[in-house]
């Protein structure tokens, strides 16, 4: 995750001086690189619970003792959480110190 917000804001440094010339906020850029990485996350975590669900269930199956997972749904919703949390950690870090630089260091070069 860390690689590859870097490397996505990294190209979005024109975009993040070109709206610090225009008015926005640190605040307002962070939120807007933060949301967009967010969404991604949740779309990938509710495709990924059915099928984490099914290889559990399967795995589950080859012991003894048989537990019901349903019983534990609290896991896979812990698991988006601190998934989510931790993206919005390592985005917000890089967003705020490319949003904290001086717009015309950032445009004097295009």
């Amino acid at each position: 995750m860390l690689g590859l917000s870097l490397f996505i804001i990294k190209q979005k440094t024109k975009e993040i001086g070109v709206r610090k010339v225009l008015g926005a906020s640190v605040q307002s850029i962070v939120k807007l690189l933060s949301f967009s990485y967010l969404k991604w996350v949740g779309v990938s975590t509710i495709l990924a619970w059915p099928i984490s669900y099914w290889i559990i269930n399967k795995w589950l199956q080859s012991f003894s003792v048989q537990i019901s997972l349903i019983n534990y749904w609290w896991v896979f919703l812990l698991s988006g959480i601190l998934g989510s949390l931790i993206t919005l950690l390592v985005v917000s870090v890089q967003s705020i110190k490319y949003a904290s630089v001086n717009p015309t260091t950032i445009l004097k070069y295009e």
